[in-house]
């Protein structure tokens, strides 16, 4: 690594974010404080029904109640930055902030991931299996399968935060982005990240195949039948990560 200026004592990002006239930014404010408003209102009062009416005490509602505070989360990581910087013009943003801010919404995009692959897998329980459904759906099971899917994504965003955190930013500090977005952060580093777009490469085939371990045992036509219905829609979704990801870096 070259000796040059760190984040530690150049503790400030710009973030790029939206250009637009003086009536443009109060449109834009106006309607993303109420877009954001009624996804937050709506995703509580989702997490609060499911909490409070017995009859949804169910592993599907379980799950979209994690789904629910996947959405709050991860909106409430990004969009009140935003309203802030378009409201006050200061596109400023701390270091800290910034890796905060990476933090939660790689965990908040991890965790939906899994929490998806979790509930195609009990919709297919539900369709396919039913009169073994509440056997294999017990609550330690659905309850397991939700912190499996948090501690990954808390692991997988904590890696990332630590290496990106570690990396140098000698020339631009500007983030081409409305938040602290990982590959806008790292697209900017002056360090050879040739090493984490290797780690990232392995680190998604590994969560691919983390997904698989539980069912090794099964023979080649239960794995068939039981696993890869619930799983096309975790393989579209992080084969486009992928692409995405690949592509940006």
């Amino acid at each position: 690594m070259n000796n040059c200026i760190n984040c530690s004592s150049e503790p400030e990002f710009h973030i790029v974010a939206f250009s637009m006239s003086s009536v443009g930014q109060l449109y834009f404010f106006l309607g993303l404080l109420i877009i954001y408003l009624m996804a937050f209102f709506g995703n509580l009062t989702i997490i609060i029904l499911v909490c409070v009416v017995p009859n949804l005490h169910t592993p599907m509602y379980f799950f979209l109640c994690n789904l629910a505070i996947v959405d709050i989360t991860s909106t409430s990581t990004c969009i009140p930055k935003l309203l802030m910087m378009t409201l006050t013009q200061d596109h400023k943003i701390t270091f800290h902030c910034c890796m905060t801010q990476m933090f939660f919404f790689i965990l908040c995009a991890n965790g939906e991931i899994f929490t998806l692959t979790s509930m195609a897998y009990d919709r297919y329980v539900a369709i396919c299996r039913p009169l073994q459904y509440y056997t294999i759906m017990r609550k330690n099971v659905y309850i397991a399968m939700a912190t499996f899917s948090w501690l990954i994504g808390f692991i997988n965003s904590l890696s990332h935060t630590i290496l990106t955190s570690i990396l140098q930013f000698c020339y631009s500090h500007d983030i081409n982005n409305f938040f602290c977005d990982l590959n806008s952060v790292i697209a900017l580093s002056s360090t050879d990240v040739t090493s984490r777009k290797i780690f990232m490469f392995f680190e998604t085939v590994l969560i691919s195949l983390v997904q698989f371990i539980p069912f090794l045992s099964r023979t080649y036509e239960s794995f068939l039948q039981l696993c890869l219905p619930p799983y096309h829609s975790y393989i579209i979704l992080w084969t486009t990560y992928v692409l995405v990801h690949e592509t940006r870096i």
